[in-house]
């Protein structure tokens, strides 16, 4: 079984290694494979990953066994990536298929919320803003407007206040100069 590596939190600087719990049993992959993540399952399902025991990746559905839950998925219903290869026009039409109209379910928007929302720097926030214009035709206007575009806005002050703070302290008492001698926010 392959180990992955994952940073908790870039400020903290402590590494984490864990064993995937994505099993692929079929031989041919889903065009939408890519897209399976266990963070993915766990906003899915608001439960912990520590709470997932496995994942697997059968020739055309998803079987999550976790604590309380034994279910099988659909792979359109997992929302694309940044990490991965961008969605093609076939992988849109896939997701249509299952949604059985032209816009993206609740949970695509309560995904990328969460990932507006966690996004530990400016630059990886600047990446899923730009990923998410490029899918953007998928969501209604409202999930656009109300609960993502919103809280990007709320992600990106956030961000720049702990940047200018940072800043300050980084450059502070450098050779006599007062603080922020070339950041003016």
């Amino acid at each position: 079984m392959p180990y992955t590596f994952k940073m908790t939190e870039p400020s903290q600087l402590n590494l984490t290694i864990s064993c995937s719990k994505i099993l692929h049993k079929s031989s041919l992959l889903h065009p939408l494979a890519r897209f399976v993540t266990e963070e993915t399952l766990t906003i899915l399902f608001n439960i912990s990953p520590d709470d997932i025991y496995r994942i697997e990746c059968y020739r055309h559905v998803v079987y999550i066994h976790a604590k309380g839950i034994s279910r099988f998925v659909n792979y359109a219903d997992f929302p694309p990536l940044l990490a991965v290869e961008l969605p093609n026009p076939s992988d849109f039409d896939l997701w249509r298929k299952r949604w059985k109209s032209q816009i993206a379910p609740e949970f695509w928007t309560t995904f990328y919320t969460h990932q507006l929302t966690n996004a530990y720097s400016l630059e990886k926030l600047y990446e899923w803003g730009i990923f998410i214009g490029k899918i953007k035709s998928e969501f209604s206007p409202e999930a656009l407007q109300q609960r993502i575009f919103t809280r990007s806005i709320a992600t990106t002050k956030r961000h720049l206040r702990t940047t200018k703070i940072l800043a300050r302290k980084l450059f502070s008492n450098r050779r006599g100069q007062k603080p922020g001698f070339f950041l003016d926010f």
